[in-house]
């Protein structure tokens, strides 16, 4: 009686978690590190996992932290997503600017290339391709709204955080126990976690997808 009273939810659930955690990033580095040592994968599958362990490690940790932890899942999943959101709308026009700079400039050497090749064989030299502008509209409609959600984050900074301090104590009331010490610090802290990751999210990961897509 004594040795199973030793395990209470608290351990059983941090030691699954925790264990499903390394489990489930050992076999994802296995098939990602292995490869990229060896320079066959993408750097943007090796940046999707480094941005994969901190998600599943917070995960892990909020599941084992919080009494409510689905309810701790949930906020975690939404704080992820809207900074997600937010991130790509900052990160998607420098990403469609740095892969139409690309496709200009490999463009421009092709018109190059086949310039002097017509030189030398005494022809005609064709006429010049014109570089491709792609997600333009797309990239225009997010660098409008980043702008605008700047301007009005500036303007409403003070606003903003009495909103986020005061949705820091409504979700310590959803995910940890009543009475517990420093509840809104810790819902804070998840909120802010979570939110971080899918902003820079949004904002590294457009950049190395957007030039796989027309």
């Amino acid at each position: 009686m004594h040795a199973l009273a030793v395990f209470t939810p608290f351990i059983l659930r941090t030691s699954i978690s925790l264990v499903f955690a390394v489990v489930l990033l050992t076999v994802l580095a296995y098939f990602v590190i292995g490869p990229a040592i060896k320079g066959t994968v993408p750097i943007a599958n090796f940046i999707s996992y480094n941005i994969t362990v901190f998600v599943v490690l917070g995960f892990a940790v909020t599941i084992a932290a919080a009494d409510k932890w689905p309810a701790a899942c949930l906020w975690a999943g939404a704080a992820m997503f809207s900074g997600g959101v937010l991130g790509i709308l900052f990160g998607l026009p420098t990403a469609a600017d740095a892969v139409n700079t690309q496709a200009a400039q490999a463009t421009s050497e092709a018109n190059t290339a086949q310039a002097v090749a017509a030189a030398q064989a005494n022809t005609p030299p064709p006429t010049p391709a014109t570089p491709p502008r792609t997600h333009t509209l797309l990239a225009d409609t997010a660098g409008f709204l980043s702008k605008f959600l700047a301007g009005a984050g500036l303007a409403q900074a003070h606003n903003i955080l009495n909103f986020f301090e005061n949705l820091s104590r409504s979700v310590a009331g959803y995910i940890l126990t009543s009475g517990v010490p420093h509840a809104p610090v810790a819902a804070g802290g998840l909120l802010l976690y979570f939110g971080l990751i899918g902003f820079l999210s949004g904002i590294i990961l457009p950049y190395f997808f957007l030039k796989n897509f027309p």
